[in-house]
């Protein structure tokens, strides 16, 4: 177990703290903590929500998830858009990897529509604000840059690349 998540879990067993609190103080403290442990749980999310008809309630699990001890936009937006790749590759027929644009319309796609619309998460978007999403959304997608040379070649090395 990561510190991020250890330190999340130890302030909610506080009697009359919300459940999203240990995150919320430990992104207080350090608003540019970036950890990966609501990442690496987030895979089940797309399997459980897999029909086309569940991508909202798809998305509204994935950010109630990360919130459990992950409040930080970037954290928080890396999760939305693994669970969407990943239930996009459920339907989709891939001759490629997916590239950056790809990615970027998937994500804009089904997060705009969301966050216009979600009522389980809206306190998280008042907390947060919508500049600090729009940065976060900036920098994800800048991190991703590259991706695809790198994914094609890491496959290329394997024997498998497309």
């Amino acid at each position: 177990m990561g510190n991020t998540i250890k330190t999340a879990l130890a302030i909610i067993e506080r009697p009359n703290f919300t459940w999203f609190r240990g995150a919320l103080d430990i992104w207080k403290h350090n608003q540019n903590n970036a950890s990966n442990g609501s990442l690496m749980r987030n895979a089940a999310i797309p399997a459980i929500f897999s029909s086309k008809e569940l991508t909202m309630e798809a998305i509204d699990a994935t950010v109630l998830c990360s919130l459990l001890t992950h409040f930080g936009p970037l954290s928080v937006l890396c999760c939305v858009l693994h669970t969407l790749l990943i239930r996009e590759a459920f339907f989709a027929d891939f001759n490629s990897p997916p590239d950056l644009e790809f990615m970027k319309k998937t994500f804009y796609l089904h997060w705009s529509n969301w966050k216009s619309n979600t009522k389980h998460c809206r306190f998280w978007i008042e907390i947060v604000g919508e500049k600090s999403i729009q940065v976060a959304e900036e920098q994800m997608f800048d991190e991703l840059k590259g991706f695809e040379t790198e994914y094609f070649y890491g496959m290329e090395d394997q024997g498998t690349a497309y």
